[in-house]
């Protein structure tokens, strides 16, 4: 959701299913758990809303975009280069992990995966 660019991109692969006579099956495509829904039950409304603005039914592969959780405030522009805008939340990833596997379980996903960790951070 940070790009907020997901409908674009969902008319544009509807656009090169349609005009190159390709199946969803043809496309691996990937997104990622944005910061600010790490909370366990906010894992699985965030897939599907993404899932809805891409215009699919699945997705091939969900990441979870950072190791850090953000506090979402309605209202609140977050700019990632201006620390003032952002507030950390604690959120055991161990618990965001299991909400992602729930993912694959209903098939809202095929797999799931981490972005930006480190090493240490996969320990």
């Amino acid at each position: 959701m940070f790009y907020k660019n997901e409908e674009e991109v969902g008319a544009a692969i509807s656009k090169c299913l349609t005009s190159q006579n390709l199946k969803r099956e043809d496309l691996f495509i990937t997104s990622k758990l944005w910061c600010d829904s790490h909370k366990p039950d906010d894992v699985r409304p965030a897939c599907e809303l993404s899932i809805q603005k891409l215009g699919l039914d699945y997705l091939d592969l969900y990441l979870v975009h950072w190791p850090v959780s953000f506090h979402a405030k309605p209202g609140r522009v977050l700019n990632v280069d201006d620390p003032d805008t952002i507030e950390f939340e604690e959120h055991p990833l161990e618990k965001t992990w299991k909400a992602m596997e729930s993912l694959v379980s209903v098939g809202l996903v095929k797999s799931i995966g981490v972005s930006n960790f480190n090493r240490k951070q996969l320990d």
